[in-house]
């Protein structure tokens, strides 16, 4: 599977990048920060304005964050964001460069990759999400809780078969996984006993 599949259900303008974009996005990645000046000279393009101009256009997109003016001149210092940089390697279809930066920004994915694999696309792809539509962002240990949890619910439902009880079994090796299991049960209990009992009132006066 190509790694751009991923970003199909996004807008367009977030899925092609002209080359002078990309250049100034992967440029900024590498600086970690900086003004438009210092983006300009170390990216090698040619007219200034052009980068003042694809810079406005990236904050436009939230694709850049502005962390205010610093200096004696009070330039403005850009920063790329998290989607923008797994954006980024999803379009150079860098897979270990992807992996690493999910995995330095959340301990719990960390953990998790003991008992599940490759759940680094979801939580790409969910941060992408949150930032093309302009959502609160949430972070990333959540991005992975959340994700986890709907697969437990989805689990729990088909507790009856044996290969989805294994599957929990196996989720549950991770502590907060299985800390979380143990919670989404005791819901899905309480509102079964409260479906039950409605149930049994229903029947109760129909009989």
């Amino acid at each position: 599977m190509s790694l751009k599949d991923m970003l199909w259900h996004i807008p367009g303008q977030y899925r092609k990048w002209t080359n002078i974009e990309g250049k100034i996005l992967e440029t900024l990645i590498e600086m970690k920060s900086g003004n438009a000046y210092a983006i300009w000279k170390a990216s090698g393009l040619k007219h200034y304005p052009t980068v003042l101009r694809i810079l406005k256009k990236l904050h436009e997109m939230r694709l850049i964050q502005l962390l205010g003016q610093k200096g004696s001149r009070d330039e403005t210092i850009y920063v790329s964001t998290l989607a923008a940089t797994l954006m980024l390697y999803i379009i150079k279809e860098d897979r270990k460069s992807l992996h690493r930066v999910v995995a330095d920004n959340s301990d719990l994915f960390r953990e998790l990759e003991a008992v599940k694999k490759d759940y680094q696309f979801f939580v790409a792809r969910e941060i992408i999400e949150d930032t093309v539509i302009g959502k609160k962002q949430r972070e990333v240990n959540q991005i992975v809780r959340d994700g986890v949890e709907d697969d437990i619910q989805e689990l729990i439902m088909n507790i009856t078969h044996e290969d989805e009880a294994q599957k929990i079994m196996r989720l549950g090796r991770v502590k907060w996984v299985r800390d979380l299991i143990i919670t989404v049960a005791q819901d899905e209990i309480a509102y079964d006993e409260r479906h039950m009992n409605k149930l049994k009132e229903l029947l109760t006066r129909l009989q």
